[in-house]
């Protein structure tokens, strides 16, 4: 009965679970952040994200247009083409 007492008082530790010890380990390495750094974070990825959600957009145009390679040929188009022979 007393043990019940004390853990409804909180003057008795509970063991910690997986999750909680999991947490304080993850704590341990990260910096306390203020809310204006996590805020820019928070902008820094979305800003990032949003690029390149954008990027794939654009790559699925071109698939559905047929097109199936990347917009520069990638390097087996560069190696196919011919060098410019100099005119003398």
């Amino acid at each position: 009965m007393l043990r019940g007492f004390k853990s409804a008082l909180g003057i008795e530790e509970k063991p910690k679970t997986a999750v909680e010890e999991m947490e304080e380990a993850c704590c341990e390495f990260c910096p306390k952040l203020t809310y204006r750094q996590r805020l820019y974070g928070y902008a820094t990825c979305f800003f990032l994200a949003f690029i390149l959600s954008i990027g794939s957009w654009m790559r699925l145009v071109d698939l559905v247009h047929g097109n199936p390679t990347p917009r520069d040929g990638g390097v087996r188009a560069r190696a196919r083409r011919r060098p410019r022979r100099r005119v003398l």
